[in-house]
């Protein structure tokens, strides 16, 4: 799926050019403090970012607390990594552009060298990810001056369907396309199936416009933190 995931970071940029949500939670028992992923699998062997702090959870899935994890680094009473006796702190959230992107619990975020955001699992359990990438263009406001939303809905799913196309040594099929609302706007979805080699994954690609701006959120394999219509309702503002 990396390959996936560079190949339509690329073609974004050439873009016009040629349910209520339930996040995961932290759950107590007499052994100690555990997390819940969304999809009902639970953290463990290792360290994890939640709500901006780290902690390490061992292999039955608990946090460790006021003690030393395996690496030697502390953690306090509450189970957060501390550094001379400071919590150790990063930012829950990204701005990419015009977007602000949240950082599921138990992921980390990296930005690519052409300035696409991608999210992956911290000691991942499957090969889910999420590519977030954005591109302006003067002739996105002339596409739907023309031909209205539904014209630039049309282009949008041509526009998709060129970017997996484009993946080399891979056959896709189209299963469906639909209109998505969230807090953040309009956004036209396409779902594809992904084959390349011995490899199969759904494909969600989400694509909105504000102003001359392309954003385009690509969701692959399975997340265990959140569903894709989740992703986009309550991690992107």
């Amino acid at each position: 799926m990396k390959s996936l995931k560079l190949a339509a970071a690329a073609l974004s940029m050439t873009l016009f050019m040629s349910v209520p949500a339930f996040a995961g939670q932290w759950m107590p028992d007499s052994a100690g403090w555990w997390y819940q992923n969304t999809d009902g699998s639970y953290l463990k062997s290792g360290w994890y970012w939640i709500d901006g702090c780290c902690y390490y959870f061992n292999s039955n899935g608990y946090i460790l607390t006021d003690t030393t994890a395996p690496d030697g680094s502390a953690v306090n009473s509450d189970g957060a990594w501390v550094n001379n006796g400071t919590v150790v702190t990063r930012p829950s959230e990204v701005s990419l552009s015009s977007l602000t992107v949240k950082v599921p619990n138990g992921y980390y975020s990296t930005f690519s060298d052409d300035g696409s955001l991608e999210l992956d699992q911290t000691n991942p359990t499957s090969s889910g990810s999420v590519l977030v990438t954005t591109a302006r263009d003067d002739q996105i406001q002339a596409v739907r001056a023309a031909l209205g939303e539904e014209g630039l809905r049309e282009v949008s799913n041509m526009f998709a369907d060129r970017v997996i196309q484009d993946i080399d040594g891979s056959i896709s099929t189209c299963l469906g396309r639909d209109t998505k609302q969230s807090p953040s706007g309009t956004w036209y979805l396409n779902l594809y199936r992904i084959t390349a080699g011995e490899e199969t994954a759904d494909v969600y690609m989400y694509i909105n416009y504000v102003g001359d701006e392309a954003r385009l959120v690509l969701i692959m394999g399975d997340n265990r933190e959140f569903t894709p219509d989740q992703f986009i309702n309550d991690y992107i503002r």
